[in-house]
């Protein structure tokens, strides 16, 4: 199954071997995204993943992971000082440890839990109510570990690598911190009043955190870093150095978490006569006939490996250059914009030296810049991108990685939405590519994973099945599941062509209302439907498929083990029959 890597595969590889021996050396791992956790992890504390476990993960989620995190904590007996970029190390009397240098640019030092601490648990500190800049993680939490890949793209990297034997006592002046955790409130009148040379740093760390908390965040260089250097000269004796000053604004400013975009849009109070006579030249019409609608939001979705990006990649083309996308639809030209936040900007170029993209093609990218369209710069962004490049279309690859809501809050899901259509405001249609449900097929209307709400919000849903592969083909189905303006459109199906490895690629189809299935494809698909159910053998499968559809044994064998290898089911035994069952996350 082919697989575009979020990092390269030495790193991946390189990756996967540190994160086995960590497990082997008894540590408790989280796989990440970045700094988010891909999987539910709370239950990791209590049940360690296992190596199958490492291994699996990197086996699912081989398009987003790029880092393992280590639980900190009492029970785990090992806490880590994390220093932001802009902390100075050497202001600490810290004994020899293990430690590490972040992606980000700060420290990481870590410690054992001293033999005589007597609390009985080890809660995780914010330091910057302590002038400085930086926390403690351990309980409740876990820390990025060497070799992970930092969101701006920096490794993380061992000065002192990870063993047990070389971990330092936490030292007492960070007890004194844990211990105080909830101490009295901090006194800010003393605070202003300033300090002479040994406090100043630490009251300058104190003061900027407590502006950026109550300031709003699009004021913060205009307001809160010129106040900052105003009363450095004022109230300090001396004053600190102003690049000092300046290195603790930017380090607190940047550590900031992004708040949420608030849109509040225009409401207006229409009557019968004023939607009637409005326009027909207003009316918005299709970037692609029937399938993609102007400023509206379509899903394009499937299981992984099926050929998504490729279909959209060539739909991307066609809109930018006008031309019928796969010989079939009308497109109207508009300019694209791809955030891609998967596959990275050379294998975007692989990919479109092998569909043959034109050099002067009106698309333009994003590529692995963490955009969130939950977070009020990013979005600002994307919105004057649209405006400046009189973008048509844009195109985000993938959907789960572009925002920081919960997939299966429907509360959270519904704000993600409202942001998509901001684009939609800005002159924009949105196409994003997400993955089916564990157990669904293209068929369903309710394939789409997460909440309801994000299907409830879209004006056009796709879904493609990837139904054959001789090697040189791959066949997919697609369908037109939903659509707000207008009749669904017939399903059709696609082939996929390379006839030799460095060839063209070639998306062909075979026509309008010529989606039906080969006899194998709707083995998987019937597969699919049944295993979603519960576990069956082999002969319960063939049993069961036949009795709904006319397919042989054979196509039916030959889609169980083509699904196995895709990795959409795993196979077992009970007894001597051949069990098999749906893949996690599938």
């Amino acid at each position: 199954m082919a697989t575009s890597p979020k990092i390269m595969s030495n790193k991946h590889d390189r990756l996967l071997e540190s994160a086995l021996d960590y497990e082997a050396d008894g540590w408790k791992l989280v796989p990440l995204n970045g700094k988010e956790p891909l999987v539910k992890w709370s239950s990791l504390r209590e049940k360690p993943a296992s190596e199958q476990d490492i291994r699996d993960w990197f086996d699912t989620f081989s398009n987003t992971l790029t880092g393992v995190g280590l639980i900190t904590g009492l029970d785990e007996d090992v806490c880590v000082l994390d220093l932001e970029e802009g902390e100075e190390p050497a202001r600490f009397n810290l004994p020899e440890t293990v430690r590490a240098r972040s992606g980000g640019g700060g420290w990481h030092y870590y410690f054992r839990v001293p033999d005589d601490y007597d609390k009985d648990n080890l809660p995780t500190v914010d330091l910057r109510k302590h002038g400085i800049i930086g926390e403690l993680r351990a309980d409740k939490t876990y820390t990025t570990l060497p070799p992970s890949v930092h969101p701006n793209g920096n490794e993380y990297e061992w000065v002192e690598p990870l063993d047990v034997s070389k971990l330092a006592p936490l030292p007492d002046e960070f007890i004194e911190y844990v211990k105080g955790n909830e101490s009295e409130p901090t006194d800010w009148e003393a605070i202003m009043q300033g300090s002479t040379q040994g406090e100043r740093h630490t009251k300058m760390v104190s003061i900027t955190g407590k502006l950026l908390h109550h300031i709003p965040k699009k004021n913060w260089n205009e307001v809160v870093y010129p106040m900052l250097h105003a009363w450095n000269k004022a109230k300090n004796h001396p004053p600190l150095p102003s690049s000092e000053v300046s290195s603790i604004y930017s380090s607190l400013a940047n550590k900031k978490q992004p708040e949420k975009a608030i849109h509040k849009k225009k409401r207006e109070l229409l009557t019968v006569s004023t939607v009637l006579n409005m326009p027909e030249s207003e009316k918005p019409q299709f970037l692609v006939s029937g399938l993609v609608p102007e400023k509206g939001i379509t899903a394009l979705s499937g299981h992984p490996g099926c050929g998504k990006s490729w279909f959209m990649l060539s739909m991307a083309n066609s809109i930018a250059t006008g031309e019928a996308f796969l010989d079939l639809f009308k497109t109207k030209q508009a300019n694209v914009l791809v955030i891609d936040e998967e596959s990275g900007i050379w294998e975007m170029r692989r990919r479109m030296k092998l569909l043959s993209y034109p050099e002067d093609s009106p698309v333009f990218f994003y590529s692995q810049n963490g955009f969130k369209v939950d977070d009020e710069d990013d979005i600002e962004l994307i919105t004057k991108t649209i405006r400046d490049k009189s973008i048509g279309l844009v195109v985000i690859d993938p959907f789960v990685a572009v925002h920081s809501g919960v997939e299966n809050s429907a509360e959270e899901a519904q704000a993600v939405m409202e942001q998509l259509q901001l684009l939609n405001e800005a002159g924009a249609a949105v196409l994003f590519i997400h993955h089916h449900r564990k157990g669904a097929n293209g068929s369903s209307g309710h394939s789409l994973r997460g909440s309801s709400a994000y299907s409830g919000r879209l004006d056009s849903h796709i879904t493609i099945d990837h139904t054959d592969d001789t090697g040189t083909t791959k066949s997919l189905n697609v369908e037109h599941v939903k659509s707000r303006r207008g009749k669904n459109v017939d399903s059709f199906q696609v082939t996929i062509r390379q006839d030799e490895i460095d060839d063209p690629i070639l998306l062909e189809s075979s026509g309008m209302g010529s989606g039906r299935l080969t006899k194998k494809g709707l083995a998987r698909k019937a597969i699919l439907e049944l295993l979603n159910q519960g576990t069956l053998t082999r002969k319960e499968i063939i049993h069961e498929v036949q009795t709904e559809e006319d397919v042989g044994g054979r196509n039916i064998t030959d889609a169980l083990d083509d699904l196995a290898t895709d990795k959409l089911i795993v196979k077992g035994k009970k007894g001597r029959e051949h069990t098999f069952t749906l893949a996690s996350g599938s």
